[in-house]
């Protein structure tokens, strides 16, 4: 009962300050190759999982914006001598050429920002909306797997600023419901992950998203 009485206290809170609540499904294009592929020279790039983005909209054109996504990448390969020192390097095995190695990587990332959004009618139901936005996004990292007889098991994680541009397009479905497309660009500049080997890494990505809006 307490939990029921606390989520319409905070239901009422946001239709009182707020303009608009957003849900959409992200689907990401991550402009990166992966700590394996980086430091190693082996394996794929990172295999995208898709996300989501809850945004809350203000009356006066600004809104306040939450995503997740998550990345990984697997690699099965037999060590040359370069792969190998590089591997002993940047974990501190003791791995040699002829080694099988079976690492796998994943990234968690989620996103919080401010946006500005310029929105205008194109028709009585289609309408467009611009947006510019600044923010922050947090990135964990984690690398695990084996070498030879070697177990590997690694993780860091870092904050960085991130901006971003955006335009999408809505359709009125009925009233104070929307169907939303939205493309976005995000640039994540300068991450660090000492511990895994990487600096200066960015984090450049691109996210299609469809979902609701409904409007107060």
């Amino acid at each position: 009962m307490k939990l029921f009485t606390y989520f319409i206290a905070v239901s009422l809170s946001l239709t009182a300050y707020g303009d608009y609540m957003q849900l959409t499904s992200t689907d990401v294009d991550l402009d990166t190759d992966g700590t394996i592929q980086i430091n190693l020279g082996i394996g794929p790039g990172l295999d995208v999982d898709k996300g989501l983005s809850f945004e809350y909209g203000l009356d006066n054109g600004f809104s306040l914006i939450y995503g997740t996504v998550a990345a990984s990448s697997a690699v099965s390969a037999t060590l040359d001598n370069d792969s190998a020192d590089l591997l002993n390097l940047l974990v501190g095995s003791s791995s040699e050429a002829g080694d099988s190695a079976s690492i796998s990587e994943s990234y968690d990332a989620s996103v919080l920002m401010a946006k500005y959004n310029f929105t205008n009618a194109l028709t009585e139901k289609l309408f467009y909306n611009a947006s510019v936005g600044a923010g922050f996004t947090s990135v964990d990292v984690t690398l695990s797997g084996s070498a030879g007889a070697e177990s590997l098991s690694f993780s860091d994680s870092d904050r960085v600023f991130t901006y971003s541009l955006g335009i999408g397009f809505g359709y009125n479905l009925k009233e104070n419901i929307d169907l939303v497309l939205n493309y976005e660009f995000r640039d994540a500049k300068d991450l660090e992950f000492s511990d895994l080997g990487l600096s200066g890494g960015d984090i450049d990505h691109t996210s299609l998203d469809l979902g609701f809006k409904y409007t107060f």
